[in-house]
């Protein structure tokens, strides 16, 4: 998938597919355990898992398409291009999109417990998944009150320069609280 990504990057003369990647390589990677293994069959596990799963890619997508992510390149990249020069596509190659894709598959290994394991739910998974959905809903709600703030900010409605109302009273990043969360989340389901 990186690969095909990366691909796509050269053509395209940025590197913002690399951000897509995060929200669409989990579920694709669900369903293609589902495929490879179905000798586990329909289950409450992969039922939780893959509802899980796909909510938070959901989220996660919206969050990127809804913030102009399709087309924008991040800062950090174009910074790399500008290093690299013509050597970009290459550096580009491993250090952006393999190295992410190692490290997002390491993060994804639990998945294939979760969709493969034969035993009923038990309450540590109960919690897992209140806690994947709990870390779902905190990065939902912290990404609505960004949207809010930056609109206020737009429209000349608040001077304000930080938020500092809702969840970004308490946490500077909520949003990474709960990405943060959500991975915890999954390793105990």
């Amino acid at each position: 998938i990186n690969l095909a990504f990366w691909l796509a990057s050269l053509g395209l003369g940025k590197t913002w597919p690399v951000d897509f990647i995060w929200s669409c390589f989990p579920p694709l990677l669900c369903l293609l355990i589902i495929v490879r293994e179905p000798e586990t069959g329909v289950c409450e596990r992969r039922i939780v898992g893959c509802t899980l799963v796909a909510t938070w890619g959901f989220r996660l997508t919206h969050n990127f398409v809804s913030r102009g992510g399709v087309g924008h390149e991040d800062w950090r990249y174009s910074d790399m291009r500008r290093t690299f020069g013509r050597h970009f596509w290459w550096a580009s190659l491993f250090s952006v999109f393999l190295g992410q894709a190692a490290f997002l598959f390491s993060a994804c290994l639990s998945l294939y417990g979760v969709l493969c394991a034969p035993e009923p739910l038990t309450a540590t998974d109960a919690a897992g998944a209140a806690v994947c959905f709990g870390a779902v809903l905190l990065e939902a709600a912290s990404d609505l009150q960004m949207d809010a703030f930056v609109a206020a900010r737009r429209e000349h409605r608040t001077d304000a320069t930080v938020i500092d109302r809702g969840l970004w009273m308490w946490s500077r990043h909520p949003n990474y609280l709960g990405e943060l969360t959500w991975w915890w989340g999954l390793y105990l389901l």
